[in-house]
């Protein structure tokens, strides 16, 4: 009897009266349809998120961060951000500067220990020329003499490091393209207004990412 059955279900019209029976098809359908619904909803999502990063990474562009800057009590962050442009070969008014301030809390250093490295440094220039100016000119920080009356030291930028402003997800990216870099995998890996570009080779071309998708084809 147990053979009989079998052999009746895997004939193909029984099969289909008892899917008939059973709702089985319908629910199916129902299923396929709620699944396709589902794949198009997250192809907008991520459309989208992948738009709102663009758009957070546009309103980041005429910033930079500056790394190892020495850090005072009482410091004027926007003086600060004019006296390193002068270091840099561009001369900058208080009116060239959107806002400066410093990322994260004050770090109090605890008794007997080393004091915390200074917190970095972000400027928002009031023109993206005047930002770009300012990194292009980044290179003579370590080598130029802060100006008269800088809270500055000569010798303090030598351990300065300037990057641009980037979003938490292409600081991913960027970090996951510069570890490529150091195993080998590429030549380069650098950001260029923001826009995050690496080279397999010196010959190669250049390649633009988005996305950690993009690095796949490097590992």
């Amino acid at each position: 009897m147990k053979t009989t059955l079998l052999a009746m279900l895997e004939d193909s019209e029984i099969r289909a009266t008892l899917r008939g029976l059973f709702g089985i098809e319908e629910k199916e359908k129902e299923i396929k349809e709620l699944k396709e619904e589902v794949a198009a909803q997250k192809v907008i999502i991520t459309e989208q998120n992948d738009r709102l990063s663009e758009l957070e990474q546009y309103s980041r562009r005429n910033c930079l961060n500056f790394t190892g800057i020495p850090e005072a009590r009482d410091e004027n962050a926007v003086q600060l951000a004019i006296d390193v442009a002068k270091m840099a070969n561009v001369k900058l008014d208080r009116v060239d500067i959107d806002r400066a301030h410093r990322v994260g809390r004050p770090r109090a250093s605890a008794p007997g220990q080393a004091p915390p490295p200074p917190r970095p440094l972000i400027v928002k220039y009031v023109s993206y020329l005047k930002r770009e100016a300012v990194w292009f000119g980044r290179k003579e920080l370590r080598s130029a003499k802060p100006p008269r009356g800088s809270s500055l030291t000569e010798g303090t930028m030598k351990n300065v490091f300037v990057q641009e402003n980037l979003t938490k997800k292409n600081q991913e990216i960027m970090y996951q393209a510069r570890q490529l870099k150091r195993q080998g995998k590429l030549w380069a890996a650098w950001s260029d207004g923001c826009v995050l570009k690496v080279k397999k080779s010196q010959q190669s071309a250049t390649v633009r990412l988005s996305s950690k998708e993009d690095l796949s084809q490097f590992q």
